[in-house]
């Protein structure tokens, strides 16, 4: 999921999440989580989609913001 999130591409996000193939609170190995890489890229639409899938910021992230 980082990496389609890291592409911008929402589709993909959309299926992975749909089938369950991965999680909406990944992390990156700094420790940030895919939510808050689509919101630092400005990626608005995919950070909604992870919010709502029950992604939620982790403390890392809070840490970089």
């Amino acid at each position: 999921i980082l990496a389609a999130v890291g592409e911008g591409n929402i589709k993909l996000v959309e299926q992975l999440l749909a089938n369950g193939a991965d999680d909406a609170n990944s992390q990156n190995k700094a420790g940030c989580s895919a939510r808050f890489i689509a919101i630092s890229q400005g990626r608005a639409n995919i950070a909604a989609l992870l919010r709502d899938s029950g992604a939620v910021l982790s403390p890392e992230d809070e840490e970089l913001a």
